[in-house]
């Protein structure tokens, strides 16, 4: 490892604060900085000076309720009609951002996905990929179902450092 401080690399994946890839931040292979006080904080457990934790974490169980309940109560006796579903799923995705917003997950920025297809008896496979911070960011899923329609919405929460 070059740059004069070997320590470094596994002080900051032992803090969780940086994601390596196989050459490193950024491709370089040179670790990010890590001063010696931080390294010594580090190792005594505790957190550098600005670093910023949430103190309300997403949590995926509370927001698959907030989901789950906002989904049953709009859409539980709705029609597919391809004209109105736009509509609905903008209205559908922002009514979901609000409530998460108002359970109180300070300096999470949330971004949730709302897909709704008519109901034919096939099969759909959906997938989400992320980089994020496993401490500290999370998602939540959830699906429903009636005689004319599905619908599935993902809600995801990154946390502003």
């Amino acid at each position: 490892m070059s740059g004069g401080r070997p320590w470094a690399r596994g002080l900051a994946e032992a803090a969780g604060r940086w994601e390596w890839g196989a050459r490193g931040a950024g491709g370089t292979g040179i670790p990010p900085a890590v001063t010696p006080t931080e390294g010594r904080m580090l190792l005594e457990g505790q957190l550098p000076v600005g670093l910023v934790l949430p103190i309300h974490r997403f949590k995926s169980s509370t927001v698959k309720e907030c989901i789950h309940a906002i989904l049953k109560e709009k859409l539980t006796n709705v029609q597919y009609i391809p004209e109105e579903m736009p509509e609905l799923t903008k209205s559908l995705s922002d009514t979901i951002k609000d409530r998460l917003k108002e359970e109180g997950f300070d300096r999470y920025k949330m971004v949730v996905q709302v897909v709704i297809g008519e109901q034919r008896g096939e099969g759909v496979n959906m997938a989400a990929r992320c980089f994020w911070d496993a401490d500290t960011d999370s998602c939540a899923h959830d699906v429903f179902m009636n005689d004319s329609l599905f619908c599935v919405v993902a809600a995801f929460g990154c946390f502003y450092y």
